[in-house]
Parts: structure tokens; sequence; C-alpha cells
């Protein structure tokens, strides 16, 4: 899949992704960063084809686990954008063959990079993939306060980084802030699947001392009944003491929170964007979606990725970020997440997080250094 036109890729991922929507023959396989089986166009990584001598066996089969051993010792030679390329070249995953950025806004140097770092040098947290239960007797009739995970290497909620709690076991108040991307109907209710976008939740972790602000926990995915979507939005929300910022438009998920009465979880108009209202304030939830505050909450996000973007634990966010476009932005559920969740941030601005002092001195060096790979790197130093 060489060809590098992001218009191209788009349109050949849409195939890749959908077979039956465009009538290719489907393909169950897992050749995916998670070993998970899925349902594709055919697709075979680079090692599975090796015709040299030095990779086959007495029958004259690739010996696919050698050929592998080869392939990530070169990788192993490169980094940044040239790792990238040479990755889509001869790629391992379907997603690693569609992985060409776009005219993403961002800096997609260090970004390539950073994604090269957890995917490939696997430096960074692997997450805790879960399912989240109430951990409350009939949660329908009596208060919703505790959520407890349950391991399921199928589920879709990852947690980067627990929340962090106080004395008492509650997790510090305004330490964090939820971005959502709603949907409003699921595979259950919906007619047409080959282009459509996930329902997305990202949690954020807010400066606290010299603590750098960064992305630890999120939930993806577009369930039978929209209703899981929004229940597992709610436990996150409880589990990480936080409220979320969402588009004010999202009426389905709203009125659901409002019948759970759990509505307060949900943040106001932010205050930024009050100026054409005439008393000054509004109870209406959520941010307007005009492209004036889309745009303002894209540059609150390459602010972070300028500051942050070595901290970035989320592969799925750095692979969005990398190919993100404007054109096409209803396709970047995560980028919509982030985009509430870094105006709920600015709008937050003020109300500081109340930790501990031994959490908040906590000392992390941001500066160059080089990792174990010999390679300069700009981020957290290492301890």
């Amino acid at each position: 899949m060489g060809d590098s036109d992001p218009k191209a890729l788009e349109g050949l991922s849409k195939m890749f992704n959908n077979p039956d929507a465009y009538n290719i023959l489907p393909y169950k396989h897992n050749f995916t960063e998670d070993g998970e089986t899925v349902l594709t166009a055919f697709f075979l990584p680079a090692y599975a084809m090796v015709i040299d001598p030095k990779y086959m066996d007495h029958r004259g089969y690739t010996d696919m686990v050698k050929a592998r051993e080869y392939f990530e010792s070169e990788r192993k030679k490169k980094s940044g954008q040239v790792l990238l390329d040479y990755c889509a070249e001869y790629c391992f995953t379907g997603s690693e063959a569609l992985l060409k950025q776009g005219d993403s806004i961002f800096d997609t140097i260090a970004i390539a990079d950073r994604l090269t770092q957890l995917r490939v040098q696997k430096i960074g947290v692997k997450p805790q993939v879960v399912d989240l239960q109430w951990d409350c007797p009939n949660a329908d009739i009596n208060p919703r306060n505790k959520v407890k995970m349950i391991p399921n290497q199928f589920g879709k909620v990852k947690i980067y980084e627990p929340p962090i709690k106080d004395d008492d076991g509650n997790p510090y108040k305004n330490l964090y802030i939820a971005g959502i991307d709603s949907i409003d109907q699921g595979t259950g209710d919906s007619s047409t699947q080959s282009d459509v976008s996930d329902f997305c939740i990202v949690i954020k972790k807010r400066v606290h001392g010299s603590s750098m602000p960064n992305y630890v926990a999120i939930y993806k995915d577009r369930p039978k009944d929209i209703v899981t979507a929004y229940e597992n939005a709610m436990k996150l929300l409880v589990m990480y003491n936080c409220k979320a910022m969402l588009e004010h438009t999202k009426i389905s998920i709203i009125m659901h929170f409002r019948s759970k009465k759990m509505d307060k979880l949900l943040m106001q108009r932010p205050k930024s964007t009050l100026s054409d209202i005439r008393k000054g304030n509004s109870t209406m939830i959520g941010y307007p979606a005009t492209e004036t505050y889309l745009k303002h909450g894209l540059d609150l996000i390459n602010t972070f990725v300028n500051e942050s973007c070595y901290s970035i634990q989320i592969d799925e966010m750095l692979e969005q970020l990398l190919k993100y476009s404007w054109e096409n932005k209803r396709k970047f559920d995560i980028i919509a997440a982030m985009i509430a969740a870094e105006l709920g941030d600015e709008d937050l601005m003020g109300f500081t997080p109340k930790v501990s002092n031994a959490i908040a001195s906590e000392w992390r060096d941001f500066g160059w250094y080089v990792d174990a790979y010999g390679n300069k790197r700009y981020g957290i130093i290492p301890k």
C-alpha cells in the first residue's frame, strides 16, 4: 500500500475495514496490534511473504518467526517519520499499512516519533483493559457513587492511570476533566455501518503542582445499544470524580443522564462562550459546536501536544492526531472528545485540584534525554 495521498488512503481504509459494504470478500484474521480477531479485506503482514531462503523452512514456506525477528531488528535501527514510513511499507498490521499523515495541523514529527515508541519500541504504559460495573446495590434506584473494574482482554475501557485518591479513598476534586464525543445510535439502531464514528470519552488529568497534564483513560466503541456507551461514560465520570464537556446538541446522552439524576456530571456552557448572552450566564449543558470554538479547541490540543506529546500513552489518540484533517473532522472521534476535554479544562481555570502536599510537590524533570535505543528525545526525563 504505497500510495501516500491521504484522500486515496482514506478511501482505501474504508474499503479495507468495511469489506461487506463494498462487496469485497471479507477475510478473518488476527494480524492486529492486540491479536484480536477481525474481519477486513484480505491482508497478510510483511513477515508472512518473505521469499529469501534465509527465512524459509525446508518445505519452502516462510518461517514467520524468523522473518518477523528480521523486520523487528530493522525497525530498531530507525526512528520518527523514517520508522513510520518503513512500518507502512513493511507492515505487520492493516493499521500500519494505512498510517500516512494527512494535512494535520499538529506536530507530526513528534507525534510519529511518540507513536513508534509505543507501537514498535514498546515504550509506554500498558493499559488495564476492563469492563466497568456499578459497585452499589440496585444502581437504578440507589445513588450511583461507586464503580469497580472487571478485567476483560476484549473490553473497550482502557485505564492508563487509575484515579489518584485522597486519604478517604475519594478521587481528588477538579483533578480530572472529561470530554465526550457522543452519538445517538448504536449498531442495532443504524441501518448503515460503513461510514460512522464511535462514541468516545477521554479522561484528562489536569496540571497540578509540577506534574504534566495527560490523558489517563479512554472508552471508544459503538455498541449495539447506545445506552451501554452512555452508562460506561457515566461510570468513568464517577470513577474519576469529574465532569464532562460535550457538544450541547447531543440531546440523547443529556436526556439519559437526566433520567438517572446524573446530569450534574455534565458541564454547562463554557464561560468563554457567554458574551452573546444578555445576562452573562446560562444553564445550557455543553458548548456550541461552531467553527470558532471547534478551532479554539484544536488550538488548545495543539498546545497540549507541543508541551506533552511524549507523555501521551494512548496510541489511538496519536494515530488520529497524525491523520487529522479539518475537512474530515467528523471521522476523528478521539479528537472531538479531546476538543471537549480541552474546552472543559480551560473553563475550570481557577479551580485548582486539591491534592496532598506530597503529590503536589512531586517533581518531574522535563527536557532532552537519550532513550534506551540511543535516540535523542524531548519530554519527561525517565527516572
